[in-house]
């Protein structure tokens, strides 16, 4: 991939981030903590430009608020494997394998 398609995809990931205005609906999982003022509203928690998840993708479908996690896990030390499930990627990839940006707003490769 050359630097000009990474730019390019980078400033229309950017375009695209910020054109959204639609509004935010708070998780009922934390109405309780926003009623009564110990959590600050989802209009100000969300970050300036929020990464909005495309569901006109194959196999992408919206899912639902909560749930449990079960994991078995045989030893004490083995919660050293949660680690996966709160794993953050500051770059991931697109369905065609080019890096993208997960929770870095961009990026830039330097090749050499």
């Amino acid at each position: 991939m050359t630097k000009r398609m990474v730019l390019a995809l980078l400033f229309t990931m950017t375009l695209a981030s910020h054109a959204y205005a639609g509004t935010f609906v708070e998780t009922p999982f934390f109405a309780d903590r926003v009623s009564a003022g110990t959590l600050p509203p989802v209009q100000e928690r969300i970050p300036e430009a929020p990464a909005i998840a495309d569901f006109s993708a194959p196999g992408m479908k919206p899912g639902r608020h909560g749930g449990d996690l079960r994991v078995l896990m045989g030893k004490s030390k083995d919660t050293k494997r949660m680690v996966v499930y709160g794993y953050a990627r500051l770059v991931g990839y697109e369905r065609d394998f080019n890096l993208a940006p997960d929770i870095l707003d961009s990026f830039d490769i330097k090749e050499g």
